[in-house]
């Protein structure tokens, strides 16, 4: 079963603010040592996102969410938390746009993982999980030369604090650092 509301609220031209609730039911299995059979249980996960964004002027937008997570399954909770805040930076008659985005998050496991889209190179998207301790940050700009030509280049970096390595068989990094830089050149016919 799943249920999900969210209110939408504009209290000007500048500012609005998101609230959702969802709700999820589940049977999943239980794997027990001592068991030959895997016994079933029933899992609910319980998520609420609350977001502001407010033009600070016309060519800045500040954009924060909070997003908490609850998961109950076999007698035990998991816990998450999620807060970013981002700046997004555009003019219409200059060729330069940017974006700067901070997150923070603290989940008790990757069940309780917490999934958060953002902005990425055109013909790209990125939606990564946010589990553990730790903080991501990401800045993204772009330059328009002329009507065919435009650059774009993104970094973003995770620090996890709570893990001495990161991902698992090819793509494990040791350390806690993850860095990311993508950069794109963009001509059009």
């Amino acid at each position: 079963m799943d249920r999900f509301t969210e209110l939408n609220l504009r209290f000007s031209k500048k500012s609005q603010v998101s609230l959702r609730l969802r709700m999820k039911e589940k049977q999943g299995s239980e794997n027990a040592e001592n068991q030959v059979i895997p016994s079933t249980t029933m899992t609910s996960k319980i998520q609420m996102r609350a977001q502001l964004t407010y033009q600070l002027h016309k060519n800045l937008r500040l954009r924060s969410r909070l997003e908490l997570v609850n998961i109950y399954g076999s007698g035990e909770m998991e816990k998450g938390f999620l807060s970013f805040h981002e700046l997004k930076f555009k003019r219409l008659k200059t060729p330069i746009a940017f974006v700067l985005r901070l997150t923070f998050f603290d989940t008790d496991s990757y069940s309780s993982r917490i999934y958060a889209y953002e902005q990425d190179l055109p013909g790209t998207y990125s939606i990564p999980s946010h589990y553990g301790l730790g903080s991501r940050i990401i800045f993204m700009t772009s330059y328009k030369i002329n009507r065919s030509l435009s650059f774009y280049l993104k970094f973003a970096q995770s620090i996890y604090e709570d893990q001495e390595s990161i991902g698992s068989s090819w793509d494990r990094i040791n350390g806690s650092l993850k860095s990311e830089l993508k950069f794109m050149c963009k001509m059009e016919f």
